[in-house]
């Protein structure tokens, strides 16, 4: 029994003493830690406010309506425009905003609805936080969201 731990001592010691152990054991813990702060600051210093355009052919969504939410979620702006959906899908950037989110005119809010932010680029995030709004502001009622681009 003493020859084992007298075995198992000397195997221990022999491992630890390597560079490859030592500098695993300090190395991947700090490249870990770097990854997960890494991402978390790439994402907040890549984070900016969106200007969603909405196009609202139903009705239900009046300024005052989207200003209250703008006023609650301060991460994009949504903007009620009177512009039809072809003119806003060619000219949304132009115009300014970084997409658009189109509600259709027979939109029957007792079923989900399918609402789409379009935009040519991936916002995560921020752009599915703004359906959340568009949400509320609809009083409830159940949308499916989606990015396209």
């Amino acid at each position: 029994m003493h020859k084992t731990i007298l075995i198992i001592k000397r195997e221990y010691l022999t491992r630890i003493r390597k560079k490859t152990f030592i500098i695993g054991t300090i190395l991947f813990p700090v490249l870990y830690l770097g990854l997960i702060f890494g991402t978390a600051y790439i994402e907040k210093k890549s984070n900016k406010d969106l200007n969603i355009a909405v196009v609202d052919s139903s009705g239900l969504f009046t300024p005052p309506l989207l200003a209250a939410e703008n006023i609650s979620d301060s991460s994009a702006l949504l903007t009620l425009t009177n512009l039809n959906e072809a003119a806003i899908s060619k000219d949304y950037e132009k115009l300014g905003y970084n997409g658009y989110i189109i509600i259709p005119q027979n939109t029957d809010w007792k079923t989900k609805l399918d609402v789409k932010f379009n935009s040519q680029k991936t916002y995560g995030s921020s752009a599915h936080s703004r359906s959340c709004s568009i949400r509320r502001a609809s009083r409830g009622r159940i949308f499916r969201f989606r990015t396209v681009r």
